[in-house]
């Protein structure tokens, strides 16, 4: 799965170089991408060469997951390897699927994340890593054609992971993501929510901005980032002093109560995007809303500039090409 880059653009083989290129032209913060094959990771790691020759130096984490509890399959461990070989960082996830009806007993959930972590740690010290690892955790719950990633009990086991990962020594980040449901805004919401709630107990969050199930979607990536300058609000503060706050609406709360209380002002504040969006109740069209922002967003926006020469664009493109006649294409 790759942001950017919406179903049937590419061959599916293919998406993790294109996309990688992409990233490498015009991406100005640290990443990350799933690799599908070696002959992708052989290519991708060109590319980071390669952008790393103009534009400051980025490492790309890999994602060194199992496939079900405790088993990995050939290309990933193929894959691990060359991240090793070229001393790039390397990020060990757990990603227990816990069907209907399984039990949601945290000492149990908890015992398979963590073998899962051994397992994987155990493999790059075969390996011969000597970097840190980071341990990942993506946790949901199947529900028939649902996959829940936000509620009470999967918080709770995110709070155990940080605790097993802190003792063992090792930075703890948590995946969220979205129900596998293409153009569903409730998918949406439990992206956002499942985000915001690791978020506030403390945990490094990782995800993909845009994504909906299996799909690039321009209305989640508004959501998405929407989402993340709440977050860099929050985390400046607030000066606890009488011009940062309501300081005569408290005065009177306290003397008048709630209800009697008007919060209008005289100055207007310009309109947030999350206004725009309407009143909160269950005949607002969100979706719509979000869809003339996604308009206004793509009229205004003009094409960016790659981050290298065009000497350096073109050898990305060349190896583009490679994966893509390694494919047939």
């Amino acid at each position: 799965s790759s942001p950017g880059i919406t179903p049937f653009d590419v061959p599916r083989p293919a998406v993790d170089v294109v996309n990688m290129a992409l990233l490498c032209k015009y991406a100005k913060k640290p990443f990350m991408q799933e690799i599908t094959s070696l002959d992708s990771a052989t290519l991708i790691l060109e590319m980071l060469k390669i952008r790393n020759q103009s534009a400051d130096p980025l490492e790309m984490l890999y994602p060194f997951r199992s496939t079900i509890p405790l088993v990995y399959k050939k290309p990933q461990l193929q894959i691990a390897q060359a991240w090793i070989n070229a001393k790039m960082p390397i990020m060990v996830g757990s990603n227990p699927q816990i069907a209907l009806n399984a039990p949601l007993e945290p000492a149990y959930i908890l015992s398979l994340i963590t073998a899962d972590w051994l397992a994987g740690l155990s493999y790059l010290a075969a390996m011969k890593h000597d970097r840190d690892a980071i341990l990942e955790l993506q946790l949901r719950i199947h529900r028939g054609e649902q996959i829940i990633y936000n509620s009470p009990e999967l918080t709770q086991i995110s709070l155990g992971a940080r605790q097993i990962a802190n003792y063992l020594g090792y930075s703890f980040m948590v995946a969220t993501s979205c129900n596998i449901s293409a153009w569903n805004l409730q998918t949406a919401w439990d992206k956002i929510h499942s985000q915001g709630l690791n978020w506030a107990l403390g945990n490094i969050c990782t995800g993909y901005a845009g994504m909906i199930g299996e799909d690039f979607s321009p209305e989640q990536l508004v959501l998405d980032n929407w989402l993340a300058s709440v977050w860099a609000k929050l985390s400046q503060g607030i000066d606890v002093i009488p011009e940062t706050l309501s300081y005569d609406i408290i005065r009177k709360l306290a003397k008048s109560g709630v209800r009697e209380v008007s919060t209008s002002t005289d100055e207007q504040e310009p309109q947030s995007f999350w206004q725009t969006l309407g009143p909160i109740n269950p005949n607002t069209d969100w979706l719509a809303s979000i869809h003339q922002q996604v308009r206004k967003i793509f009229v205004s926006q003009s094409k960016p500039e790659s981050l290298l020469g065009e000497e350096l664009n073109k050898k990305l493109e060349k190896l583009v090409e490679t994966r893509l006649q390694q494919l047939g294409e």
